[in-house]
């Protein structure tokens, strides 16, 4: 959970002095009104709307539902609930990292679905039949308009054409932009059209096989 410490504190000192003075205040207030533990903040976010605090989290940052809240305890909690990290479906992990989620459901329904790398291998749909999946880092590329931009001044950065003059290249070179140009075509990723509205190359109510990203 380092990284994820990090992330918070820096997060902390971007915020201005009343964000700052408000985060002190509230863990005061917490341990006037209640015990001032894991548990009580957690009932707390509950009052608020929030899903209960992942068994998963709580492992990972070492701590039980007892425990006093601290404050590098609070900004992690705050950073989790506030950027809405997810666990894996499947075994209930803490994603700190890279994992891989449902695009259809990220951009159609209510809930995501998400799995840790280690359980990639386990699962090739997700509860509603989809079978597109994206690492959370190529999905947030998905969405930049930097990126699209740069694509559209400069398309040969999505795949490279056969220019007039690649008769003068050997054929194997070829066959070999050919090959490359047929595996770019064919990744998960280019199927993924800046979500939000995702627009497949396929009917994705269709063979969901073909969109399957075969992994393990």
């Amino acid at each position: 959970m380092d990284e994820i410490l990090k992330a918070a504190l820096a997060y902390f000192e971007f915020g201005n002095h009343e964000f700052k003075k408000g985060t002190l205040h509230f863990l005061e207030m917490l341990d006037h009104c209640t015990d001032g533990t894991i548990g009580q903040f957690e009932e707390f976010l509950r009052e608020r709307g929030h899903e209960p605090l992942s068994p998963g989290i709580l492992k990972e940052l070492g701590k039980k539902l007892d425990d006093h809240l601290g404050f590098n305890d609070f900004l992690v909690l705050l950073y989790v609930v506030k950027t809405r990290r997810p666990c894996c479906d499947l075994c209930q992990a803490f994603l700190k990292g890279l994992y891989f989620t449902c695009a259809v459901c990220f951009d159609e329904e209510e809930k995501t679905f998400n799995m840790c790398l280690d359980c990639t291998s386990k699962q090739k749909t997700c509860p509603q039949g989809h079978a597109l999946f994206i690492d959370n880092f190529a999905l947030l590329h998905s969405k930049s308009k930097a990126i699209e931009l740069q694509l559209k001044e400069n398309p040969r950065k999505c795949r490279v054409p056969m220019m007039d003059n690649c008769q003068s290249l050997p054929k194997e070179k070829i066959q070999l932009h050919d090959l490359f140009q047929h595996l770019e075509e064919g990744f998960v990723f280019e199927k993924i059209q800046h979500i939000p509205g995702v627009n497949f190359s396929s009917d994705r109510m269709g063979n969901n096989s073909s969109k399957v990203c075969n992994i393990g």
